[in-house]
């Protein structure tokens, strides 16, 4: 198992970047092998008829937001009460399970909420989709007059 780290966080609105109000919080467990965020709040301005909220886990790289996307909650009424579990294999590629910052939730009106690992400033409202690279195509000659490509697949 590896070492096990447990924090809080508070979960603000934000607007145009800016935290606006607290709207709950989230209690994070987090180990080498897997990570739990349990999401409380109230208060979300949604519309009657919302599905729920996305769920972004993201990370700061090169001064931008990048997200993942984790799924999407039940609509929050009156609170919501989530719990996201999560390993390294769900995150795209390993590498990313140690970036991850904090979280997003987003309704489909623009609304943001996040919670923040630490006090790094971030454009919550200007993240960007992570999307793994496309799988490159390489060409190879099998003999001079016949051309064949193929793709890499990564398991």
């Amino acid at each position: 198992m590896g070492i096990l780290r447990r924090f809080i966080r508070y979960l603000y609105e934000y607007e145009q970047e800016k935290k606006m109000r607290n709207v709950g919080f989230v209690k994070i467990e987090q180990d080498m092998e897997q990570c739990v965020i349990h999401v409380h709040g109230k208060g979300f301005r949604m519309e009657e008829d919302a599905k729920g909220l996305e769920v972004y886990l993201f990370w700061n790289q090169d001064e931008k937001c990048t997200g993942i996307n984790m799924g999407v909650t039940e609509p929050p009424s009156p609170g919501l009460n989530y719990q996201l579990c999560y390993t390294p294999e769900d995150m795209g590629e390993k590498e990313n399970y140690g970036l991850v910052n904090g979280i997003i939730l987003k309704d489909i009106s623009g609304h943001c909420y996040a919670a923040v690992w630490n006090d790094d400033a971030v454009n919550i409202c200007q993240m960007e989709k992570w999307e793994m690279a496309e799988e490159e195509t390489h060409e190879i000659c099998i003999n001079h007059n016949d051309r064949y490509s193929f793709e890499l697949g990564f398991a």
